[in-house]
């Protein structure tokens, strides 16, 4: 078995295990110093064809995931998917999926915590900030 097959085979189970972005994959690659360029774009392409690989699932995954584990705002799951180089109309399409009603109790969840610990108002938001919460939905929320 070649080492490009060995690869194949790898990534074919790391992306089976979890979705990954093509980002992820090629960096996982490039750690292979036994492959060349073209063969590392070559398993990223059996991948692509086999959908072991695919941006627009990785995105959405990601975006529930971060939304339900980790309460993220919407600006810092973007910034997260940026730095998985994922094209804007993925990003676009994964962001539109977030369900409203969960976003804004996350919202209210993370509120309450930071309210336990202070009631400085400036604070607070940019406690909400940080988690990657937009300015409009801290003021609405907060009014």
């Amino acid at each position: 078995m070649t080492d490009k097959e060995k690869a194949l085979q790898r990534m074919q189970k790391y992306c089976a295990i979890q979705d990954q972005s093509v980002q992820k994959v090629r960096e996982k690659l490039f750690a292979i110093e036994a492959l060349t360029d073209e063969e590392r774009e070559s398993i990223v392409d059996d991948l692509l064809d086999d959908k072991f690989l695919d941006d627009l699932r990785f995105a959405k995954n990601y975006v529930t995931s971060m939304i339900n584990q980790k309460r993220w705002g919407k600006y810092k799951i973007i910034q997260g998917l940026h730095r998985h180089k994922i094209a804007s109309n993925h990003i676009d399409a994964a962001i539109k999926t977030i369900d409203s009603s969960i976003y804004l109790n996350n919202l209210e969840h993370l509120y309450q915590i930071k309210k336990n610990y202070t009631e400085d108002k400036h604070k607070i938001i940019r406690f909400l900030q940080q988690k990657g919460y937009e300015i409009q939905d801290i003021f609405k929320f907060l009014s």
